[in-house]
């Protein structure tokens, strides 16, 4: 309840602070059109439940973390996990035009094969999308907004 309550505090912080960040950043939009386009697109997105660092040099990404009660946990994804290809693509072989499809596929209810190495063994895992908790929507819609704070407070120096 703690967590829930300091989680919509700074939410709504972030909400109340928004016309003060109107114009500011490399978002060219209203604060409000950007904060809704922002809202819409985290809604539709598909969420794994896993994190880690990319490589871009080796076009790998390393699972650092893997959230508990998720669908990378159900899908048995681990941390140290080595994953190098979604759905049959190599990550080192995909454009811009590639990421922006994969993003477009990737929402709640779609699976997506994952290709991976773990502890020298190559494996691909299946994992269905589900929809991205909301304490992490609210997470990442703060972050968001306070990039535009940022840069209107650089702008302002």
């Amino acid at each position: 309840m703690k967590r829930a309550i300091a989680l919509f505090t700074i939410f709504s912080v972030c909400i109340l602070a928004l016309p003060a960040f109107a114009g500011h950043g490399a978002c060219t939009a209203s604060t409000q059109d950007c904060l809704d386009s922002y809202c819409a697109k985290l809604a539709n997105v598909g969420w794994a439940g896993f994190q880690g660092e990319y490589n871009e040099e080796a076009g790998t990404f390393t699972l650092t973390a893997v959230e508990p009660g998720s669908p990378a946990v159900e899908a048995g994804f681990e941390v140290g996990d080595v994953i190098h290809a979604w759905n049959g693509v190599e990550f080192a072989s995909m454009n811009e035009d590639d990421w922006k499809t994969s993003e477009k596929e990737r929402v709640p209810g779609s699976v997506s094969k994952y290709s991976l190495t773990r502890d020298g063994k190559e494996m691909t895992l299946a994992v269905t999308l589900g929809k991205m908790p909301e304490d992490m929507v609210a997470q990442k819609i703060g972050n968001h907004m306070m990039t535009h704070a940022q840069v209107a407070s650089n702008e302002v120096q």
